[in-house]
């Protein structure tokens, strides 16, 4: 760690395990409502999502073990949100098979940090693990592909979003 544990680092972590403590909240609250299950989904996506700027922030991704820290959820809260406002409006909505189609970019973005993180953890140090996550498997340039289309698919979603909720209003 870089020894400097500031305001913010506290901040994030009070965060990471409020968020943590409200999703399995959610969950176990007396429903079987789908809504429910997304929400408990949102909320642990953010506190992960809160956990991965740690990394970074306390220096932790500095260490073998949490170098390529398999956490490739930026294209997951997306969906989620989508699919919870869906919930909201929705007078008898469920979650389909076909829906889990909105989740296909996180599970292949999520395989590719796996199998990085995977293939580091069996290097003998940080120079050979990123010497391959960034030759052999393109590690930035995922990771660059990976953050565009988090942002492209934010717009998409929000304006879905934004499109049922006037819809649910009129």
């Amino acid at each position: 760690m870089n020894g400097s544990f500031g305001i913010f680092d506290t901040i994030v972590i009070v965060g990471v395990i409020q968020g943590i403590v409200a999703a399995i909240a959610v969950k176990f609250y007396p429903s079987n409502a789908p809504a429910k299950r997304l929400l408990s989904a949102i909320l642990l996506t953010l506190a992960l999502l809160s956990f991965k700027i740690l990394l970074h922030t306390l220096d932790v991704w500095k260490y073998p073990g949490f170098r390529y820290f398999p956490l490739a959820i930026d294209t997951l809260i997306q969906p989620l949100f989508y699919l919870y406002t869906c919930s909201l409006t929705e007078k008898d909505f469920s979650l389909k098979r076909s829906q889990f189609r909105h989740f296909i970019p996180f599970i292949l973005f999520q395989i590719h940090a796996m199998v990085v993180y995977a293939i580091g953890l069996i290097q003998p140090d940080i120079h050979a693990e990123d010497y391959i996550a960034e030759n052999y498997l393109q590690y930035n340039a995922v990771k660059w592909t990976e953050d565009l289309f988090a942002l492209f698919s934010a717009g998409i979603y929000w304006y879905l979003s934004f499109r049922k909720t006037q819809m649910y209003r009129k």
